[in-house]
């Protein structure tokens, strides 16, 4: 059966995972006309109205994705069938307004969520309780299976920057925020923030000095992207609390082929990095991705043996 999604389910956003392994038919859109509004997080459609035409993508599930989804979206959204334009019939969801007063929230007037978020490219970015911060598109890595190969953002927040931002414009951004409501403040993005290493270690020092939990995600290159200084001892000097380390490999092996690092010996460097790290008292976690390539027991084992967390990253 097929499935028209239109918001968190589409492919780079929060909720795609859940669909994540079902067949891809294409891009579509509703022959009928509906109104979307903007609900901050996530999107929602009202079947009445006559509003636009709602632009998504449409996937074939089974039936076991489709309970998933009615799981998922039970609480707030209807299903029902709607006509695409490619002739096709695909189950949507609709918001139940008798739950939500949709009236409160920005109409959406061309039908494409993403739309509204990501025609500025983002510095900043909310998910998950934390406040992310995308500080560059440089990275010294091209691994095959990075999101930034799959679309333009994450989360309706367009990453790809048109040059990388100054120190001044990244605390701008952060001012806007209420930044006692996070858990932590996040340095991540479509790049690898120890490219951009004297703003990473400036915008630490101001975060720090406003009281925020500071975590890095990282390739682990840094040292190799900025030789002649010690790294670690730097983001410990500028307050960091922790960092997570994509450790995508059991081997160097394995990573050189499905990482494709610029560097030399970058699978040593990372190891090297996250065992300084843990010793200069930095809370360390390794993140490898969820992809067939990766043997998640045997970098599991890396990880318990260097004593220090382990997450799989859908």
């Amino acid at each position: 059966m097929d499935i028209f999604v239109y918001g968190t389910l589409k492919n780079g956003f929060s909720n795609h995972h859940i669909i994540r392994d079902s067949v891809f038919i294409g891009k579509d859109t509703t022959t009928d006309q509906y109104c979307m509004f903007d609900l901050g997080s996530f999107p929602a459609v009202v079947d009445t109205g006559n509003c636009c035409n709602i632009k998504g993508e449409v996937y074939c599930i089974d039936r076991d994705i489709l309970n998933s989804l009615d799981i998922l979206e039970g609480k707030f959204f209807t299903r029902k069938k709607v006509k695409l334009e490619s002739n096709r019939e695909a189950w949507m969801y609709f918001i139940d307004t008798s739950v939500c007063n949709t009236s409160n929230f920005p109409l959406i007037p061309d039908g494409v969520w993403n739309k509204m978020k990501t025609d500025k490219p983002s510095i900043c970015y909310e998910a998950h309780g934390n406040l992310y911060l995308n500080i560059t598109n440089q990275c010294s890595a091209d691994c095959y299976f990075c999101i930034r190969n799959q679309g333009e953002g994450l989360y309706g927040y367009n990453l790809w920057l048109k040059r990388d931002p100054s120190e001044k414009e990244i605390i701008a951004e952060l001012e806007k925020h209420d930044l006692k409501k996070y858990k932590e403040i996040v340095f991540t993005g479509f790049g690898e923030p120890t490219a951009r290493f004297d703003v990473l270690l400036a915008v630490t020092r101001w975060l720090k000095a406003k009281g925020t939990y500071v975590r890095l995600d990282t390739n682990g290159h840094g040292q190799l992207i900025n030789p002649g200084i010690n790294v670690v001892d730097c983001l410990v000097d500028a307050g960091l609390d922790a960092v997570s380390v994509s450790l995508n490999a059991e081997s160097a092996e394995v990573y050189d082929r499905i990482c494709k690092p610029f560097y030399q010996n970058s699978y040593a460097a990372l190891l090297k990095f996250a065992e300084e790290s843990k010793k200069a008292g930095l809370h360390l976690r390794f993140s490898v991705v969820d992809v067939p390539e990766i043997d998640t027991d045997k970098c599991s084992q890396i990880a318990r043996d260097m004593g220090v967390d382990f997450r799989i990253r859908g």
